[in-house]
């Protein structure tokens, strides 16, 4: 009916998983509606629930997507403007790692970041590499990681200014990754992950 109508169904809600979840409230609300008459009322009292908590999903699903985009615009910007041609080149390498762990969302396993190694492959440690990399972007807060989850942290653009980050990546020694707690747990997650 609503095809015919001319709603396109890319802006529907769907619901039948709510009906389906719900089902004996769905046949009382359409016994109750048919019973007063068709009166409406019981049934979209049942319903109007599920629609205010799937567009609430939908909205939470368009922000999500809206951090995502500022995000990535935001690391684009910051690692455009580095000026040492060996900061540049690490940040390449980096800004792939973000777009993988922005592709696969907010919380991708070590696994996700299998092909982000193909990046490395001309290096002669591609994982070392990688986990340098990885822990670079730690620092800067723009990743964090959690046990076996690394995920982009998408409120990392309103955290810092674009000046006071790059700043920080511009003052960050080449081998202070290597010092850094955090490095030991990164390369033991990739050596798990290789395993």
């Amino acid at each position: 009916m609503l095809r015919r109508a001319g709603v396109n169904d890319m802006f529907m809600v769907s619901l039948s998983n709510y009906y389906y979840e719900h089902m004996q409230e769905y046949l009382a609300a359409l016994y109750d509606s048919r019973s007063r008459g068709h009166d409406l009322t019981p049934f979209l009292e049942f319903a109007l629930p599920a629609v205010a908590e799937r567009c609430d999903a939908l909205a939470e699903e368009i922000a999500t997507h809206n951090k995502r985009v500022l995000y990535r615009e935001f690391a684009q910007s910051l690692f455009g403007r580095l000026r040492s041609p060996r900061r540049r080149a690490l940040a390449e390498r980096q800004m792939r790692v973000i777009e993988a762990l922005l592709d696969f969302g907010p919380e991708s396993s070590s696994d996700s970041l299998d092909r982000v190694l193909t990046h490395y492959e001309g290096l002669k440690y591609p994982e070392r590499a990688l986990a340098r990399d990885l822990n670079e972007l730690l620092h800067l807060s723009a990743i964090t990681l959690r046990g076996n989850l690394i995920s982009a942290d998408l409120d990392w653009p309103r955290k810092f200014s674009e000046s006071e980050l790059l700043d920080r990546y511009e003052r960050m020694p080449s081998a202070s990754s290597a010092n850094n707690p955090a490095m030991a747990n990164l390369e033991r997650l990739l050596g798990r992950r290789r395993s």
